[in-house]
């Protein structure tokens, strides 16, 4: 009985040495980048297309520096403005599905955009942004964010003075 048990205890010991003695990887988000986002204009303006303005901070030197935007089917984003800091920023417009290209980004760098969002009457969803770049070391950075365009789910339906949000409705064309 004694040998069993100490048998147990050195194989959970040499596991948990094997354990700690490998080297964890993660490809979760490293912090070399950060995205903002914010409306310029108010997404209901009556009196033309809202502007969107995202801003790209590098934590660390970035090179090849690429945005990326896809919209949801009836919104149009088209780059407007580019304004960089920092050493090698060389922005080349694109057409809209396009990359833009940033250059290159040095630690502590921002590079703010500014976009104009059309979008067809009804038309939500939404907005993909991702920074695609290649890091200091050589491996590859890319981080995403998400952006609502109009009234993203089912709108809610006012009762009793609050908005109730009901659980949606099975589409015709999925399971």
């Amino acid at each position: 009985m004694e040998s069993g048990r100490r048998l147990l205890a050195c194989v959970c010991g040499l596991a948990l040495s094997v354990a700690f003695a490998c080297e964890a990887r993660a490809t979760e988000p490293d912090g070399s980048v950060a995205i903002g986002q914010e409306w310029v204009t108010p997404t209901d303006d009556p009196g033309g297309s809202p502007r969107l303005r995202v801003s790209v901070r590098a934590y660390e030197r970035l090179a090849a520096v690429q945005l990326v935007v896809t919209a949801p089917g009836g919104v149009a984003i088209l780059a407007e403005r580019v304004t960089a800091t920092g050493t090698g920023a060389a922005v080349q417009f694109s057409t809209p599905g396009e990359p833009l290209s940033l250059g290159d980004l040095a630690s502590g760098a921002t590079a703010v955009i500014e976009f104009v969002v059309e979008r067809a009457s009804g038309a939500s969803g939404i907005a993909s942004i991702t920074v695609i770049a290649v890091g200091p070391s050589g491996l590859p950075v890319r981080e995403s964010a998400g952006v609502p365009i109009g009234v993203v789910g089912t709108p809610p339906t006012p009762r009793n003075g609050a908005l109730e949000f009901p659980a949606g409705t099975p589409q015709a064309d999925r399971p």
